[in-house]
Parts: structure tokens; sequence; C-alpha cells
């Protein structure tokens, strides 16, 4: 399982750019925990990028971009680190794998300053990306237990019946949830464990993948999420350290 939860898009000190903005929606949305809150590009044919100056030279392993309309004709979508905010010295660069829902790219770390995101749009049409995670993920020894992981979805709808008998729905948003189990897991992992869902809480979003592995297609999508409940944990065992169960459970961000 990964988690990708420090996000340097959202840090106060990172400066965004792009090359082109709706000026109702600008590139600073890509830092709002509000996924449907966009960057919206201009509508003219070519290429578009968006940067992020992080302020200092820091590590990075990951990137998801997330709530997009890019499209599978669209070219040259690539991830960029550079040392200088001009791009002139690019020091990594990584093509990017299209997909309809999340965009999801590991690599070894690269220590930059600068970032930057390139695509060529297919038509002269505008392109949305409503969420951004740049910066490490953690993925812990322990494995997840595919018989502990349980998903549902809520609906927020609300039902009245009238004198009549008549029923009224107010229809609202419906949100997924899902809780990922551990089964004697290690000491080092459950304090991190602790330690995610203490720095999160339950109101800022992250981003997990539950499974990596390909042939587990169902669990492996990228899910943008809080925690539903802060932390769980129970004493399973000991071998020279405490073993642990971990229940981990998490609801969708609409």
């Amino acid at each position: 399982m990964r988690f990708f939860f420090s996000n340097l898009v959202d840090a106060a000190g990172t400066v965004i750019t792009a090359s082109s903005e709706n000026t109702k929606l600008p590139a600073r949305n890509v830092a709002n925990g509000l996924a449907q809150k966009v960057w919206r590009t201009g509508s003219t044919a070519g290429a578009e990028w968006i940067a992020f100056d992080l302020g200092s030279a820091l590590e990075v392993s990951s990137l998801v971009i997330f709530a997009h309309s890019l499209k599978s004709t669209d070219t040259l979508l690539k991830i960029e680190a550079a040392s200088v905010a001009d791009f002139s010295a690019i020091e990594f660069t990584s093509p990017l794998a299209w997909d309809a829902g999340a965009i999801l790219a590991v690599f070894e770390k690269r220590v930059a300053r600068y970032w930057r995101i390139g695509f060529t749009k297919s038509a002269a049409e505008t392109r949305d990306i409503g969420r951004i995670f740049l910066g490490d993920y953690w993925a812990p020894a322990s494995f997840v237990d595919h018989e502990g992981v349980e998903e549902s979805v809520e609906d927020l709808s609300v039902t009245q019946q009238g004198p009549s008998g008549q029923e009224f729905t107010d229809i609202r948003p419906r949100f997924a949830t899902v809780s990922v189990d551990f089964i004697h897991c290690t000491e080092a992992d459950a304090i991190q464990f602790k330690a995610i869902a203490q720095a999160c809480g339950e109101f800022l979003p992250l981003f997990i993948q539950i499974e990596t592995d390909p042939y587990a297609e169902k669990l492996t999508s990228v899910r943008y999420v809080r925690f539903r409940r802060a932390f769980k944990r129970a004493v399973t065992g000991f071998d020279s350290t405490l073993l642990w169960d971990v229940k981990l459970e998490f609801k969708e961000v609409l």
C-alpha cells in the first residue's frame, strides 16, 4: 500500500505558475483541497504546463494528477525537474502514462527546487486539473490483508413522505468508503500509521493506493480520501517487539 500525504504543492512557500489559466479558475486551484475547484487552461491548441517553485531543493519521488480532463489523444505528457526557474537546465524528465482516472508516477527520489508538468493538447480546447500531489510517498513493509478490505457507498440523499404517502427525494452526492486491515504488522509500521493519521486527522485529504500489484487491478486505483476514523490498532502478538493488527478507515473526498 502507498500513502501520499505530505504534499509539497500545498506548502505555504510553494509558488505555482502556468502557461495559461482562466482568470476564474487559476493554477493555484490545484493546491485547493476541493478537487472540483480546478485549474483550467486557455482554449488555444498547443503545449501547456504548470510549474512549482518549492522554495528550495526538496526530495520528490511521486506525482498524482487527479480530477483532470486530459485526453488520451494529448501528447508529450511528462514531469520535469530543474535547478533553474526557466527550466533551461533540466535535471530529470519522465513521460507520464495517461489514465482516465488518476495519473500516477512513482520514480527514484530526485532532489530539485523547480518541477513542471507539461502536455500538448490534441485540439484547441481547455483542459482541467483539479488536484496535484508532488512529494514523497510512504509504503509499509507489512502487507494488506486482502480479506480485510471492505468497500461501501454512502448516499447523502434525503427522502421524505408526504401526507398522501408519496415520497419525495432530495438527491444529494454519494461517496465511497473503504477500510483496510493489516494483520501482525510491525511496530515500526504501526507507529508510522499512527503518525500519518495524526498528521492528517479527519480533515486533511490524502491519496492512497491499496495495492500496487497489477494482478490485483481492482485495488490498484489511486483514491482521494480522508480518514474516517483517526486510528485504531490492537496488540496481536510479540516477537522481540510488539505485533499489531491495524484497521484504517477512509471516506472519499468529493
